[in-house]
């Protein structure tokens, strides 16, 4: 059975990953790591290959899940977090996501390597979602309508751009994907700011009676339908 991430990781799980992703560096998220990563931990090999079946997706899966979890934790309730405006505090969630791996690069470039197989499309959407999803709740989003998925939506792309960025930043401090990923949060903003500004003139237009029903007669009438009220031109006779 394919590692799940609703079913919270026992302590053992967590040493194996975090060994894994050591080894990983090297020799990718392969058997090989997780066998290297056992016999450092003194784990009987079967019992590790035992907890991840399904290798090397459910060692990454486990990998990203782990990271969402202590996301969480280094951010849910801390004083210099709860501050923050919400575009800072997404902000601060991508970065801290950053920091606590930086040392792990090389693994989670391996690791979307798996992902980007096309039989894992799945599983990558939804460890994506998982993670965006983790943050917009430790950011204080508690919407229920389409502005739940739309804002995590937005984030996925914002998230995934940065992550690419962070990969192959050798700036002092992550300065150019700091960088980055706030010239993003920016421009989604204004995407979602511009979408309100079309809901409010939707909702203007209703209450003023325009409805959307009567854009039909101009965008979809026949250009073969008569004109109507309009009389035919007469040509003036000819002047002898």
């Amino acid at each position: 059975m394919q590692f799940s991430p609703k079913t919270p990781m026992t302590d053992l799980q967590k040493r194996l990953i975090d060994k894994t992703a050591e080894m990983a560096a090297f020799d990718g998220w392969t058997d090989t790591a997780l066998r290297q990563a056992a016999e450092a931990l003194e784990i009987d090999e079967a019992v590790a290959f035992d907890i991840f079946p399904h290798r090397p997706i459910d060692l990454v899966l486990a990998h990203s899940s782990l990271g969402d979890e202590r996301l969480v934790e280094a951010t849910s309730g801390q004083e210099w977090f709860e501050s923050q405006k919400v575009r800072d505090k997404i902000k601060s969630l991508i970065m801290t996501r950053f920091d606590q791996h930086q040392h792990e690069r090389e693994a989670i470039r391996r690791g979307l390597a798996v992902l980007a197989m096309p039989v894992h499309a799945p599983a990558a959407t939804a460890a994506l979602y998982r993670t965006v999803d983790a943050m917009w709740k430790v950011a204080g989003d508690t919407a229920t309508d389409y502005n739940r998925h739309t804002k995590r939506l937005l984030l996925s792309g914002v998230y995934s751009s940065s992550l690419l960025v962070w990969l192959n930043d050798q700036s002092e401090d992550l300065a150019t994907t700091e960088a980055f990923v706030r010239r993003r949060i920016e421009n989604v903003l204004s995407i979602f700011g511009g979408m309100g500004k079309v809901r409010a003139g939707l909702k203007q237009g209703l209450r003023g009676g325009f409805r959307p029903s009567r854009l039909r007669e101009h965008f979809f009438r026949s250009p073969f339908s008569p004109c109507q009220n309009r009389e035919p031109k007469v040509q003036p006779a000819p002047e002898s």
